[in-house]
């Protein structure tokens, strides 16, 4: 059974463009899963990545044939030092007008992302770990489009800030629809994980 998720949301920031970060305050969220154990690599015992050694990386969309659109994203280590990832980034989608959209985050996977629960996630120098979010297109009509993303990375108190593709924007369709319903992985070592293949 997916697992609802309040994610929590953050003070304007400036959108970047490319493929680099900004840097707002803001308040995690909290999640609470079963505890899993990764079997194709070790974590190190290591610092938690803080977001001003962060870098989200626009990785593109997965269209599906069932009306999804997936998005995954890259997350950087720029430091000259390793760290550490685990749990689910927090999740803030916003307009042209930076104006925080009302969708309804959770957890859990679907039949594209992963069921697993959070993992720690080692990011040696130069190391990029990746995270999914996914919902269903509007049927009717679309009332907005989320243009920017805002993500608290695990364990944080700041956000990172990015456009979305240019090529596919995500519609927002209403309060109580089936498409402004956004799934979140955790954050995961490869692409693959984040849709379960291990």
């Amino acid at each position: 059974m997916k697992q609802a998720a309040g994610i929590a949301c953050l003070a304007l920031a400036a959108a970047v463009t490319g493929c680099g970060a900004s840097v707002t305050s803001g308040s995690a969220p909290t999640v609470h899963t079963t505890p899993r154990v990764r079997t194709h690599s070790a974590v190190p015992h290591g610092t938690r990545c803080s977001p001003a050694q962060l870098q989200l990386i626009r990785q593109g969309l997965v269209s599906e044939a069932t009306e999804q659109l997936t998005w995954v994203i890259g997350v950087r280590n720029t430091a000259a030092t390793g760290c550490s990832l685990d749990g689910y980034p927090g999740i803030a989608l916003l307009d042209s007008h930076e104006t925080r959209l009302p969708y309804n985050f959770r957890t859990g996977g679907d039949q594209m992302l992963t069921s697993a629960a959070p993992a720690p996630v080692w990011l040696p120098p130069r190391g990029t770990a990746y995270f999914g979010i996914n919902k269903n297109a509007c049927i009717a009509r679309d009332i907005d489009l989320a243009t920017v993303i805002r993500v608290i990375p695990p364990g944080a108190r700041s956000a990172l800030t990015l456009s979305a593709p240019s090529q596919r924007i995500m519609d927002y369709c209403g309060r109580g629809v089936v498409g402004s319903v956004v799934d979140i992985t955790p954050v995961e070592p490869d692409i693959a994980a984040v849709f379960g293949h291990h």
